[in-house]
Parts: C-alpha cells; sequence; structure tokens
C-alpha cells in the first residue's frame, strides 16, 4: 500500500525556513532557538547548491544522481556512467497516480476569461496529461497524472528544441494483487505502474536527463508550453559525487507486507545512518483532493491523499516524490526515517508568494535515513504513525466490505478475449458493463486525397458515412490515440489473421484536429487487433471503490508548515 512517513524530526519553522539536525535527541525539542534566529522575511528567495551530505556516500556503482545545479539553482537527473541510445535509463521505471477531475477546477482551461488563465500552482506545476499516460478514462472530465520518479525529478525540455534524452513507454497495469473480492487494500494503491524511461541517444557520464514537454501540461493554461531550456554546461563527476543524492539505491517489487501491494526493496547494501533516498516534497491544500462522488454526491478523498504526509487536522498536505520512495510501506519495526536535509534552506514564502508565477515552487527536501544497516534485497519500511495505524484498523473491521457484483478489469479482458465480438455478437454475449473496446487511431491521419473526398461526401450529405482503411503510422500506439469504437464486422486479412471493421468516436480531451464532426459515420476498416484494446468506463476502476482505504501519512510537523502557507 502507498503507506509512507512517520516523521521523528519536526524542524520546520513558521517562516518558512528548514531548520535541522542530525541527532534524534536534539530533533526532540522544539527550537525556540531556531525559531528566533532564522529570518521571518517570507518573501526571501533563491537558494545554494547544497553542501557535501555527510551522511551521503555516493555508492562507486550508483547510476543516477539527484542535484542541484550550479549557477541555476534547479534540480535535475544525471547519469554517473556512459549509456547508449535504446537502452533503459533504470531496469524499472514510475508509478503513476491518476488525478480525476482535479479541484479546484479554477485551472480548467475552458473557464479562462478574455484568454487569461490562472497559473498552475503547487502539484499541478508538475502534472502530466493523462491523455499521455493511459489515465484519460478515470474521470468525466480531464485527467492529470502525477509521475513520481523521473517525471518529477528530471527537467524538460521544449519538443522544437530537440534536447530530450529520454522518453517513457507505456505504463503496466494492475491492481498488485489487490483484488475488490477479498482484499481490504483494494483501490488504496495505484494501479499504474513501472513506466519506464528509455535513451534516445548515446549520453556522456555526467550529463543531464531531459525529456521533451509535449506531455507536460503548460504552467499557463491556454499558452503553449514554453519551456525551451536545455542542460547547461555539464557538471563535473566530482560536484556530482559530492553534491548530489543516489536515486537507485531502492526499486519496486511485490511487498512482504499482508496487503501492501507492491514495496521498495534496496539494490545495494546500505549502512546503518546512510541516506537511502532523497525526498523532495510539494505543499498540496487538502481541499484540492476533494472529488465529487457522482453516485452518492458527496465528497470524498482523490486517491492522491494516500500518498501524502500530513496530519488529519491540518489543510496542507506534504507530497513526497522521488524514483520507488512512494512505495515505502509501513512496519512496527521500521528501518528508515525521515528527517530535513542539512543543504536544504528553500523558504515556503517564496513557493507561496512568489511573483513570478511561470516558475516551479522551489522545492522543499527531505532525506530518508536508514536507521539500521540494510542489505541488499531487504524491504524498506517506515513508522506511519498511529493515526494511520488506527485508521487501517477501523477499514479492516469497520468499513471495507468486498465487492459481490461481476467485474473484470480491462486489463484481464485483453489477455481473455482474442477474438472480438462484434456489436450484434454482444447482443447475446454482452461484456462485462465495466468495460468498452478502444482503437489507435488519428483522425489526422487521413491524406488530402481522403479528406477531398469525404468532403465533397458531406456537402452532399451531411450525415454521411465516411469509410477509410486503418494504417500503421509513426507514434500511432501512442496512449493518446485510443479512442472509443465499436466493433461493426469481423474481417480476414491477406495472411488469413483477424481484422475489424470499426466505428470510430470521438472522447473527451482529444485535439480539435483530431475531432470526428458530430453528424458523421466514420468507418474505418481492416483494425488489427493489436490496435483494440478494452478499456475502463470513468468511474469503474478500484481507485474509484466506496470503500476503498482513504488517509495521509503522519507527519506531526505540519501545524507549522500550515501557519508558514497562511496567507498573509
Amino acid at each position: 500500500m502507498p503507506r509512507l512517513f512517520s516523521l521523528t524530526l519536526l524542524l520546520l519553522i513558521w517562516s518558512g525556513f528548514l531548520c535541522s539536525t542530525d541527532s534524534a535527541e536534539n530533533a526532540a525539542v522544539v527550537t525556540n532557538e531556531c525559531l528566533e534566529t532564522q529570518s521571518t522575511d517570507a518573501s526571501t528567495t533563491g537558494s545554494s547548491p547544497p553542501s557535501s551530505h555527510s551522511r551521503n556516500a555516493i555508492p562507486e556503482d550508483c547510476g543516477l544522481v539527484y542535484a542541484n545545479i550550479p549557477d541555476i539553482h534547479e534540480w535535475g537527473v544525471f547519469t554517473m556512467v556512459p549509456r547508449q541510445k535504446g537502452s533503459p535509463v533504470n531496469r524499472f521505471g514510475d508509478i503513476i497516480i491518476q488525478w480525476p477531475d482535479p479541484s479546484p477546477m479554477r485551472h480548467d482551461p475552458s473557464l479562462c476569461e478574455d484568454d487569461a488563465c490562472p497559473p498552475r500552482q503547487g502539484l499541478l506545476q508538475y502534472t502530466w496529461n493523462g491523455q499521455e499516460t493511459g489515465g484519460h478514462n478515470e474521470g468525466r472530465k480531464r485527467v492529470e497524472s502525477v509521475v513520481t520518479g523521473l517525471g518529477m525529478c528530471a527537467r524538460t525540455t521544449s519538443e522544437a528544441a530537440r534536447k530530450h534524452n529520454i522518453i517513457p513507454l507505456v505504463p503496466r497495469v494492475d491492481e498488485g494483487g489487490l483484488t475488490r473480492f477479498d482484499s481490504p487494500g483494494a483501490g488504496a494503491i495505484t494501479q499504474y505502474h513501472n513506466y519506464t524511461w528509455w535513451f534516445t541517444k548515446d549520453v556522456e557520464a555526467g550529463e543531464e536527463l531531459l525529456y521533451s514537454s509535449s506531455g507536460k501540461i503548460p504552467i499557463i493554461a491556454g499558452d503553449q508550453m514554453t519551456d525551451t531550456r536545455v542542460a547547461p554546461s555539464k557538471p563535473s563527476l566530482d560536484y556530482l559525487k559530492k553534491n548530489g543524492y543516489c536515486i537507485d539505491n531502492i526499486r519496486p517489487r511485490k511487498s512482504r507486507v499482508k496487503e501492501a501491494g507492491r514495496g521498495a526493496f534496496a539494490t545495494r547494501q546500505i549502512p546503518e545512518g546512510a541516506i537511502v533516498a532523497p525526498v523532495p516534497v510539494v505543499p498540496v491544500k487538502r481541499e484540492e483532493l476533494m472529488a465529487k462522488d457522482n453516485t452518492h454526491h458527496k465528497s470524498k478523498e482523490q486517491l492522491l491523499l494516500n500518498y501524502c504526509l500530513g496530519s488529519n487536522t491540518s489543510e496542507w498536505l506534504l507530497f513526497p516524490f522521488s524514483p520507488s520512495i512512494n512505495l515505502v510501506n509501513h512496519f512496527h519495526d521500521p528501518n528508515v526515517k525521515l528527517q530535513w536535509s542539512n543543504s536544504s534552506l528553500e523558504t515556503i514564502g517564496q513557493y507561496r508568494h512568489s511573483p513570478d508565477t511561470n516558475k516551479n515552487p522551489p522545492i522543499l527536501m527531505l532525506e530518508m535515513v536508514a536507521t539500521k544497516p540494510i542489505q541488499e534485497g531487504v524491504e524498506i519500511y517506515m513508522d506511519y504513525g498511529q493515526a494511520w495505524e488506527d485508521a487501517w484498523w477501523k477499514h479492516t473491521k469497520e468499513i471495507w466490505k468486498p465487492i459481490n457484483e461481476h467485474y473484470t478489469p480491462s486489463y484481464v479482458m485483453d489477455d481473455a478475449i482474442r477474438m472480438l465480438r462484434t456489436e450484434q455478437e454482444q447482443k447475446e454475449h454482452p461484456y462485462p458493463n465495466n468495460v468498452f473496446t478502444s482503437c489507435f487511431y488519428r483522425y489526422s491521419d487521413r491524406t488530402e486525397e481522403e479528406r477531398t473526398i469525404a468532403k465533397q461526401m458531406n456537402q452532399k450529405d451531411s450525415a454521411s458515412l465516411n469509410s477509410f482503411r486503418w494504417k500503421l503510422t509513426k507514434g500511432l500506439y501512442d496512449l493518446k490515440n485510443l479512442r472509443p469504437c465499436s466493433v461493426l464486422k469481423r474481417l480476414e486479412d491477406s495472411k488469413g489473421r483477424s481484422a475489424y471493421a470499426v466505428r470510430m468516436f470521438n472522447r473527451h480531451g482529444l485535439d480539435e484536429d483530431e475531432r470526428i464532426p458530430e453528424d458523421q459515420l466514420h468507418i474505418v476498416t481492416h483494425v488489427p487487433r493489436a490496435a483494440i484494446r478494452f478499456s475502463d468506463k470513468a468511474g469503474t476502476t478500484d481507485q474509484h471503490l466506496t470503500f476503498a482505504f482513504r488517509h495521509e501519512v503522519g507527519f506531526p510537523g505540519i501545524n507549522f508548515l500550515e501557519e508558514a502557507l497562511r496567507p498573509q
């Protein structure tokens, strides 16, 4: 389960600075001294590159580091060894947390007035377009995706600049063994995981990893992505070793904790007191994680809440990120803890009140530290706190109920159904109510000749039937090109393989040039089975279950954060 962290070190001061210590004894005292000596100017801006981390010796075989880039004071991801084009960045990928119909909807471009749109703030500055990750059917109007590893740690460059050197592939989707029929943990973890990254060109040791911003949502709603940054001069390997954090010390695997789903495991031996992983955090308003339950007409929490640090008495939360740290589970005998970074003196005031609304908020940095020696292959555990434990106990004993209605996830249907049924056949043998068929298809791929013929037909009959032959084009199998479709007829191709004639439909989120005119019956023939997959209807996947567990991870320092972020 997304059972994250219980902080034992409370060092956040109300002015927005972080005051840190290396000892638990010192941390037990709320430092009035710190409160008195730090500046209370909430408008303080800028930060210095981190100094060497005394507990942060980069392992010799570490392949990736997260470091503050000299001169520009932004964080990025760097490779410590040469990489080849076509090789994976890591052996495992990011998890993706889908954020359906985010609240408040003031960030919806359709609500802009006179071409003036409010800037995206907080976690919304990091989100991806749900169409890129396959999450477009999780919401009723729009879906944003939180890609928690490289998708938030690495920096972006514009598609036009063509300076990116990594790309993501499609995620895997499954419930991690937590089914709605027999598991209290069903719906408490994200089903989207292993979003892997690959190099698009040869990369030298010390070079920064950049990905194209085409999948990200512009920070200013309604604008084109204007981020044209490219990698600065390459930092020296010595600088990265002294000032970076290793981010491949842990990896995902099936957890050994009952009802936990996936967990985080050590990839190498980690000594006591060493930093296991950096844990950057982004402040989030609790109200932004409330969603409308369209069945019961009441508000409930988004799945994102389970991945946040906080307190049930606070309106503010912290969302932590970096590869695999969101998979660290709760256990009564933890082997890691969190503490504030000595090198992180970012101000919350800068995040909340910065006049530069196009700039990402400063990153507040925590460090995940080993409290005992950890051997390679051992699962990483933290203590989530008593409030979380009480909430989980109540959930399993009093709230959770197994679901007995007929339900088959879309990914199971794809594995089980090889020959698709036509509309006529489905009248006698319907598919489960929670799924429908989708096709990889781009309306904009039609040739000029096809467009001309279709236009002439529409002029003769506005309710015309347009038929096209399916063809494979570059990038067609990107998840953003999935759209609802209905199988009309089963055919055979020239090699005797099944192919289909289908009717294509629109869905929310499609670009204007991909939308089929409302009065057009759009038929596509010779569609291969590989281009048709099952999709889950909006609101039917496990994260939307009425009895899914929702609770933030205990963070006793959230009250200080709340006061610091209160508008002045």
